[in-house]
């Protein structure tokens, strides 16, 4: 009964205690002495909002980086393939073509 009781409270945001229930508050805004000001919460809440933009801005830049470097990559392969091309064209110009033989 009493594990019963426990995993109920641990679900629920409220605690019955006889006839009344009482809401039991699991902000982190709370405090001993009650609840903090209106702009330490907000500054509290903006603090992650904030650390996510960083992170947010960090990564796009890395995004951005790697989007560049494979730019960068593939033109340089391209350039590759197209001298690769250049030198198969003139390698087939100075082979002779065979000639055919009739018998």
């Amino acid at each position: 009964m009493l594990k019963k009781g426990l995993r109920d409270l641990s679900r629920s945001p409220s605690l019955e205690i006889g006839s009344s229930t009482h809401t039991v508050s699991s902000s982190a805004t709370e405090t001993v002495l009650g609840r903090r000001s209106r702009s330490e919460t907000d500054d509290e809440e903006a603090e992650p909002s904030r650390r996510r933009q960083r992170i947010s801005k960090t990564t796009q830049e890395r995004l951005e980086d790697t989007v560049r470097a494979l730019c960068k990559r593939v033109k340089e392969q391209d350039e590759r393939i197209l001298s690769l091309e250049v030198d198969i064209e003139l390698l087939k110009k100075s082979i002779p073509s065979p000639t055919v033989r009739r018998s």
